[in-house]
């Protein structure tokens, strides 16, 4: 028996997507990979780059090599075929040739991605102290959520076991692991399957070439855009997950607060971010609050060291312990601490960058239309009097929710040799459940205490960190 076999796929960005070019864009750090008509797109190597890491974390039967071939010895080409990912638009279609200027800009989609500039998130390093590091400002092109990419996937069988094989090999891509484009440990590149439809033909019985060939070809089409996903993803696909849940937090605000610091119509107000709400017949683009998962992030590798150097002090007093100490004399210069870097992962240093081994997603903030606002301004403290053009007003959202999605990759265990980091990152999330740790902006005021909601929702994982409740 010999099959040809063309999965077409549609998958969406759950998260902010960052794919780059190697390239700069105007007043801007990196540039977003972008196809023939100027409009972002996902290159095969870096779908099946990703699908193929996934693979390795599933327990499956399977020759990995016989599928995507490979290069040592006499080389082996791959039976898996794979096309550049194409964005679709605002009809729920996709183009193959190039399009003119007045159709890209007639698309509510396509006309995004015109302009020079793509939209960006504003990034800083955290030093130790919990503030923004001297020169460590940078900006990073991304995506906005929402987005919805076609794939096509091709192959040929020869049996029902290979046939089974491959459709095994395809749940990987419905894996929390199946993250693309970089920043993903800071929650980008989160992906999901809304769309499969399948084309499989026995060759041997085919005896109208014609009508097989129109077949494929309107199959293939423009228009043929699948809008519902296959069962196949719906199914638990157990100890294929290459990433553990660590805790899922939900989260309330006890009292105003506000994320971030932008400025619009002379007020600061919390971050936002647009992104594609897609229904029948079309899409619309909205705004919603994010605490972006870098920020979360940042703050959570902040007040792990501060636990990991006191437990590590804590030790070092006690003779029993006999661990060296990692602790600098010198505290002015120190970053985070070395053995938390494997964690978190780094960008510099001798060993160049590194992943680090927990992902932290981005929160949407929910009910953020109730707001307040609060006016300040500065107070000379000699005379207390107010500075002279000082005042400033801000845009707080009474009580918001949110939930605080953290991940473990999961060979963690075999990659993390000191104990004390995980009891250290325990100890922050515990933090973070009971109203220790601000999730904010102008926290020193009382601006961002949490409190945890009782809805039975939330989880922490602790055993995962050796550690009991």
């Amino acid at each position: 028996m010999s099959r040809i076999v063309i999965e077409r796929i549609v998958i969406e960005n759950q998260s902010p997507l960052a794919i780059h070019s190697g390239g700069r864009e105007l007043g801007f750090d990196t540039q977003i990979a972008k196809d023939w008509n100027s409009l972002p797109y996902i290159p095969a190597t870096s779908f099946v780059g990703v699908w193929r890491s996934v693979l390795k974390s599933m327990n499956l039967d399977i020759d990995e090599s016989r599928w995507f071939g490979s290069a040592r010895g006499n080389g082996k080409a791959s039976r898996i075929h794979v096309s550049d990912g194409l964005l679709l638009n605002s009809h729920y279609r996709i183009s193959y040739g190039i399009m003119s200027l007045k159709a890209r800009e007639s698309d509510a989609i396509y006309e995004k991605f015109q302009n020079e500039k793509s939209a960006v998130r504003e990034r800083c390093r955290i030093n130790y102290r919990g503030a923004s590091k001297h020169e460590g400002k940078f900006d990073e092109s991304i995506i906005p959520s929402g987005m919805r990419f076609v794939f096509d996937i091709r192959t040929e069988i020869d049996s029902d076991q290979e046939y089974k094989e491959f459709r095994g090999m395809l749940r990987g891509l419905a894996s929390r692991g199946f993250s693309l484009g970089s920043g993903v440990t800071n929650g980008h590149g989160d992906m999901k399957i809304v769309g499969l439809a399948e084309f499989n033909r026995d060759m041997s019985a085919i005896t109208d070439y014609a009508a097989f060939s129109g077949e494929m070809r309107k199959f293939l089409s423009e228009e043929n855009i699948p809008r519902k996903a296959d069962d196949i993803f719906s199914s638990d696909i157990g100890d294929a997950e290459s990433w553990k849940k660590l805790a899922e937090l939900h989260l309330k605000a006890d009292d105003s607060w506000r994320i971030g610091n932008i400025f619009k119509d002379k007020m600061s107000k919390s971050y936002a971010e647009e992104y594609v709400s897609w229904r029948d017949g079309g899409c619309d683009f909205k705004e919603r609050v994010v605490i972006c998962g870098s920020s979360i992030k940042g703050i959570i590798a902040h007040r792990t060291d501060y636990h990991y150097r006191k437990l590590k002090m804590e030790r070092e007093s006690d003779k029993s312990y006999a661990a060296e100490s990692v602790l600098p004399n010198d505290f002015r210069n120190c970053d985070i601490s070395a053995p938390l870097k494997e964690l978190f992962g780094t960008a510099d240093g001798n060993d160049g960058a590194k992943a680090g081994l927990i992902v932290v997603d981005d929160a949407v903030v929910e009910n953020a239309g109730q707001t307040i606002k609060r006016t300040h301004n500065r107070i000379d403290v000699f005379s207390r009097g107010v500075f002279s053009g000082a005042l400033f007003s801000e845009e707080r959202i009474y009580r918001p929710e949110f939930s605080l999605r953290l991940w473990l990759k999961g060979d963690f265990n075999k990659r993390i040799s000191d104990r004390l980091v995980l009891e250290a990152l325990y100890r922050t999330i515990t933090d973070i459940k009971e109203g220790f740790l601000p999730i904010s902006t102008g926290n020193g005021r009382q601006a961002g205490t949490l409190s945890l909601k009782e809805d039975g929702k939330s989880m922490f994982d602790c055993g995962l960190l050796g550690m009991g409740e």
